[in-house]
């Protein structure tokens, strides 16, 4: 099940020290890496590898109409998505409800399903994360209300590491708690 929550809030789901440790460093006051990623021209898709496999995906694009983006899943990767400037609405839902399009290609690590009208969806802005695990097919850079340019970073973390993440209780049971909280302190 995907996990949304916010830049603040990622220790709880996540254990990876290498991920943990890079998303705090991308945030920080005066960050160098901040710089980089809002140096990037439209288009640009950065790749850097972080450490163990990981790699980080570092971009600048456009949002698009939702007729122009796929519903995608992974078998080797957790997707982990990270909204550094700009909005961008990302559908999902669970991989076994719905039907492939293009089966799997192990290149690009990646299937393809047809779009169906019922998807969850979330917003994502400034210090937003969404992560996906394999059995998440989601559909990212849908544009909010206008087309808009958004700076984000994806992280690629292998399979291997899901012992990382925070599973052992059900992701909708931490989310809430954690919507729990929030409301409570907005009160």
């Amino acid at each position: 099940m995907a996990i949304i929550t916010k830049t603040t809030k990622i220790k709880y789901f996540c254990k990876n020290k290498d991920v943990l440790l890079y998303i705090d460093s991308v945030f920080c006051k005066n960050s160098i890496i901040l710089q980089e990623i809002l140096k990037l021209t439209p288009g640009i898709n950065r790749k850097k590898i972080l450490t163990n496999n990981i790699t980080v995906y570092e971009q600048c694009l456009y949002t698009k109409q939702i007729k122009d983006c796929f519903l995608e899943s992974h078998k080797k990767f957790i997707d982990i998505q990270i909204c550094i400037q700009g909005y961008e609405q990302i559908k999902f839902t669970n991989s076994t409800l719905i039907k492939i399009k293009q089966n799997y290609n192990p290149k690009n690590d990646c299937i393809i399903y047809h779009i169906k009208n019922k998807l969850k969806k979330t917003i994502m802005k400034k210090k937003h994360i969404a992560i996906f695990f394999p059995d998440d097919a989601h559909m990212p850079l849908i544009k909010q209300k206008y087309i808009s340019k958004i700076y984000k970073i994806v992280l690629k973390i292998p399979i291997e590491f899901l012992n990382d993440f925070n599973t052992k209780r059900s992701q909708n049971e931490m989310l809430f708690m954690w919507l729990r909280k929030t409301r409570k302190k907005s009160r």
